[in-house]
């Protein structure tokens, strides 16, 4: 179906190169749906180039051309549209009575305040599981190695002939090499050739298995047979190939810490999607060119539980370079901004964007087409806050260079400044 409208120290050397949503979601993949979905789907997992809605039986898959989306933020695609394609795997004649589980909570959660029904503490999960897809055979998915996966159990004494997954809305679907491949207008899925085993003994034992594909349907062989008195378990894995090869929605610039321990991220974010937390300072993505604003995410010790996490930028594209904390656990922030409404505050050392010539600096996924500005902003303890934020600039380009300060920043409640480095 095509739409073409459409954390302690040693951890910090870490945090420098982390691109966040791998963070999350290679750790806790499944969203639940509290109502920010439609009611069909009971959890979604993004993958490169989109997502994948999952219903009881139904997997709805839904993609964008990753192409077309960074020559629009790149200012080479006039056309304010984007080609996308979805398609879906159907078990035909799977129990509407499933039973859904989701498990391994995540212990932070996202809130959706633009649907009409708000959702909030709207948790992530390690994998989900339908019970009884069909009689005696149970649905479980989880991501591996980056990529998703789900395996049938097939119980004892029950059948393998009614795992039957009609596709429909693709390009163009066959078998090659063993592997099932799905075309759309915007991308390839790959269904690699089935695992399937045995715990016999207490030792694994492969059982040979290929696919079967007919008229758009996929089933599964066993041409030496199983033992059906233990459980089979087929475990094929899916792997998803976008035209631009991007599997990251954001990507980590720079890290702190404070002298509690707790951590500091900032990133690069394309899109709405970022986890932001209840009560942060920004909680829109404010970009309206498909470019970047800055991701803020606070951490505890361990790295695993976000303390908050926010958005902050304009309208145009923003880097963050480096950050620091001081006494007070106040987040001080140094970047580059293209945006003329960066937020700025009351009395700010310059509350206005000079910019400059446009440019486009190679491999970093952004643009400035009104040229760039240096911005210094500061944050409140609990990210609720934005208590300074200033531009820095003259009518040519500026950008941050300087990833060290021996002094901080001195900040009143009327003028910003920086002090000289030592």
């Amino acid at each position: 179906m095509r739409n073409n409208r459409e954390i302690s120290r040693w951890l910090f050397g870490f945090f420098m190169g982390i691109s966040l949503f791998s963070f999350s979601q290679e750790n806790f993949p499944f969203i639940e749906n509290k109502g920010q979905l439609p009611n069909s789907v009971f959890s979604k997992v993004k993958t490169p180039g989109g997502s994948v809605y999952l219903e009881k039986g139904k997997f709805i898959y839904s993609f964008y051309n990753s192409k077309q989306l960074q020559e629009r933020h790149d200012l080479l695609r006039n056309e304010d549209w984007i080609d996308a394609h979805s398609f879906s795997a159907n078990f035909i004649n799977s129990n509407p009575n499933s039973e859904i589980i989701l498990s391994e909570k995540s212990n932070y959660y996202e809130n959706f305040y633009n649907t009409e029904n708000w959702a909030e503490q709207v948790h992530f999960y390690k994998s989900v599981s339908q019970k009884n897809i069909y009689n005696g055979i149970d649905l479980e998915m989880s991501f591996s190695e980056e990529n998703l996966k789900y395996d049938l159990i097939v119980h004892p004494h029950y059948s393998t002939n009614k795992i039957k997954i009609k596709y429909s809305g693709q390009e163009d679907i066959y078998l090659k090499n063993g592997n099932l491949i799905v075309k759309t207008s915007v991308n390839s899925v790959t269904e690699l050739s089935p695992y399937s085993y045995q715990i016999i003994n207490g030792k694994e034992i492969e059982v040979e298995s290929n696919f079967k594909l007919k008229n758009d349907i996929l089933s599964f062989q066993f041409p030496n047979g199983y033992d059906k008195s233990k459980s089979l378990i087929i475990d094929p894995t899916l792997i998803f190939s976008t035209y631009s090869g991007s599997t990251a929605d954001n990507f980590g610039y720079t890290a702190t810490y404070d002298r509690d321990g707790f951590l500091y991220s900032g990133s690069t974010v394309f899109g709405v999607g970022y986890p932001i937390t209840l009560g942060a300072y920004q909680i829109n993505y404010a970009n309206n060119s498909g470019g970047t604003d800055i991701g803020i995410t606070k951490y505890d010790t361990t790295g695993t539980l976000r303390i908050f996490s926010t958005y902050l930028g304009g309208s145009k594209d923003e880097l963050p370079h480096s950050m620091i904390v001081n006494n007070l656990n106040e987040l001080f922030i140094f970047g580059t901004t293209g945006s003329d409404d960066y937020p700025t505050t009351t009395g700010c050392y310059n509350e206005n964007f000079s910019g400059g010539s446009g440019f486009s600096p190679s491999g970093l996924g952004v643009s400035f087409p009104n040229g760039s500005d240096i911005i210094v902003s500061r944050i409140s303890a609990n990210g609720g806050n934005l208590l300074a934020s200033t531009y820095i600039g003259g009518t040519r380009n500026n950008k941050f260079i300087c990833f060290r300060a021996r002094r901080l920043l001195s900040l009143s409640r009327e003028v910003l400044c920086i002090l000289p480095l030592s």
